[in-house]
């Protein structure tokens, strides 16, 4: 007979112990509900390390992923992510979902090298963070604003979900929580829509090419004010989404 707290004890070391194959295989199931969420073409797994140099863990856990995603009809590939080039990948017409297996320091510094000459908009994101905190990782990285760009970690028995960008450069990171993962529920967000996410453009003032259209368009004398139709719901949009308008004015459209 088994007494209680001996099967309480037994329940607890089922929740807590966790095999490489379940890290593995709920890695694998976040990758690809990402890759299903936002329609990506491809997934390219990014390692900080060229393949002579992964230990033997990371050429497992890779060969794994692979196969996984394979299962799941996902197009798979690998590559060093300091010879990576996005324009490269061909992803059935879609843009690719880049993954970032770990954000050691040779990580971070070559996404930093590669967002100085690239646009990081151009593919979707998803970093492992498995050391340090997401703001000394991206201080030095710019996330556009359009950019999806996911940050994760894993948890006892789910993974949660962050994503970062800057409204500009010179604005500070924005950490929001996305959502959560796991193999009861899949992936749950809290807003799907990156529009409804992302409403506060924190007092930019975006330069506006207008022209003077009655009564559609209406623009004052001094050039900073606007108003009929479309100058009405321009000023409740900037009043909604916190951002100014610099009119730059054309004779005619």
């Amino acid at each position: 007979m088994v007494s209680s707290s001996g099967g309480i004890m037994t329940v607890v070391m089922l929740l807590v112990v966790r095999t490489e194959g379940d890290f593995t295989a709920m890695t694998a199931g976040l990758i690809a509900a990402i890759q299903r969420r936002y329609f990506s073409g491809c997934v390219v797994l990014l390692t900080s390390s060229e393949v002579e140099n992964l230990t033997e863990q990371e050429i497992l856990m890779q060969m794994q992923l692979r196969k996984l995603l394979s299962e799941e009809r996902i197009q798979v590939t690998a590559s060093w992510i300091q010879s990576f080039n996005s324009t490269t990948q061909y992803c059935s017409g879609h843009i690719p979902l880049n993954v970032i297996l770990s954000s050691d320091s040779q990580s971070r510094t070559t996404l930093e090298e590669y967002s100085t000459t690239n646009n990081l908009a151009g593919a979707t994101w998803l970093l492992f963070l498995d050391t340090g905190s997401m703001s000394s990782f991206f201080a030095d990285i710019y996330v556009p604003f359009n950019c999806e760009f996911l940050v994760t970690w894993h948890g006892l028995t789910s993974m949660h979900i962050y994503e970062v960008y800057k409204v500009a450069k010179e604005k500070p990171l924005n950490e929001h929580y996305y959502g959560r993962f796991n193999f009861i529920s899949g992936l749950v967000s809290n807003e799907y829509n990156i529009f409804r996410r992302r409403s506060n453009l924190e007092g930019i003032v975006l330069k506006v090419i207008t022209a003077d259209d009655p009564p559609i368009m209406n623009i004052d004398p001094s050039g900073k004010r606007v108003s009929g139709f479309l100058g009405r719901v321009w000023d409740i949009l900037e009043k909604k989404m916190n951002f100014r308008a610099s009119y730059i004015l054309l004779r005619e459209l």
